[in-house]
């Protein structure tokens, strides 16, 4: 792949699409959607009345190798919880995710004679 610079990194998703590289970035986005439906993050359900949902953003990446090449073009969409309120549906929001590291921890704490 070709050497990046710092310049030609997109500062958000406006720019991303009318970016030199608008196919890969668009490829990654249709990645992560994907992904998040083969995997079930999240289920729709109707907004209760006098509610707003919490909105979302992409959040762009671009993960280089040692020696300064591309080695992906990743990107995540995300929650805006700073737009949320304390104890209007506060405690139902929650992030599917989790380290597999984590799951070990706690199952090796769970069972006798680990």
């Amino acid at each position: 792949m070709m050497l990046l610079q710092e310049e030609n990194k997109p500062k958000n998703v406006k720019e991303a699409l009318t970016f030199p590289f608008k196919d890969i970035w668009t490829k990654a986005m249709e990645d992560e959607l994907e992904s998040m439906r083969v995997n079930k993050v999240w289920e729709l359900v109707d907004l209760l009345e006098g509610r707003k949902a919490i909105g979302s953003k992409w959040v762009l990446k671009i993960k280089l190798k040692a020696d300064g090449t591309v080695e992906r073009y990743k990107d995540r969409l995300v929650e805006k919880r700073y737009t949320q309120q304390k104890r209007i549906g506060y405690e139902e929001t929650f992030s599917p995710a989790v380290r597999f590291t984590s799951v070990r921890l706690v199952l090796a704490c769970c069972i006798p004679g680990s």
